[in-house]
């Protein structure tokens, strides 16, 4: 055999075992990933805290970028004592989120910081900004198993307005 056609079979086989090595990777991670989705929840709620210290509003839920779920929700945040931090004030928040639907009903649990930003205009009231970390905590019916958490935001307007928006990774 002639060395240009040795060099081209060695060639060959070379490139065939980085496809096999790169499809039997591929398949692993795949493997490894079954049952772990990417979950959005987006939230709106509107109107000032009830007396019973609990916001209430609307949520859509995406699994894998397709909606899921859609259902009532009812948040009960504890706000904090402020403190300034590098000048800017400061307050930690934590609570429960109570997410329900025909399906079943998903609680997640969450910490965070909120921020008070001042409307330059002093005639206009402020705006709150939130973010923090969230986990499952637990679930009925469809959710019953779903494990995970991830990161969250959250807008909040003088007036009540609210969106917020839960992004991580459950396992079910």
């Amino acid at each position: 055999m002639s060395g240009s056609r040795r060099m081209h079979r060695i060639a060959a086989g070379g490139i065939l075992a980085a496809i096999l090595v790169s499809t039997a990777t591929a398949v692993g991670s795949a493997a490894g990933q079954a049952g772990r989705s990417l979950v959005v929840i987006k939230q709106h709620g509107s109107g000032k805290m009830s007396a019973d210290h609990t916001l209430k509003g609307h949520f859509t839920m995406l699994v894998d970028g397709v909606i899921q779920d859609s259902g009532t929700t009812i948040i009960t945040p504890n706000l904090g004592n402020p403190t300034k931090i590098d000048g800017q004030q400061q307050a930690p928040v934590v609570g429960y989120d109570n997410l329900k639907t025909k399906k079943g009903s998903l609680t997640l649990v969450f910490r965070g910081v909120s921020v008070p930003i001042a409307n330059i205009n002093p005639a206009k009231d402020f705006l709150e900004i939130e973010y923090g970390t969230w986990k499952v905590q637990s679930g009925t019916g469809a959710y019953a198993g779903w494990k995970g958490g991830g990161r969250w935001a959250d807008h909040v307007e003088s007036d009540g307005e609210d969106n917020t928006e839960w992004d991580g990774y459950i396992t079910h």
